[in-house]
């Protein structure tokens, strides 16, 4: 029996522009956390053998992130919708 994976969310690290008091995860500009690029290659690989109805790309601002651009477009062709949005 297979089962659908409806929505993988990605944490792409803590690394933000603003430091908000009601972050759950204490993002900020000092934060350097950051998902390595190999890792980044093992979640689009999962993801293109899950084939998700959703990606949702998380942590701090993902758009911060050195590898989301290039992430991103990998996710993108296998999701729709596909979400990148700060938390």
């Amino acid at each position: 029996m297979s089962i659908a994976l409806e929505t993988l969310q990605v944490n792409v690290g803590l690394r933000c522009n603003m430091s908000c008091a009601h972050c759950h995860q204490a993002s900020g500009p000092s934060r350097t956390e950051a998902m390595s690029d190999d890792v980044l290659d093992a979640v689009i690989a999962f993801a293109a053998r899950a084939r998700p109805s959703l990606v949702d790309v998380t942590g701090g601002a993902p758009e911060l992130h050195p590898g989301i651009a290039i992430s991103s477009r990998g996710l993108s062709s296998m999701a729709s919708p596909f979400a990148c949005e700060p938390i």
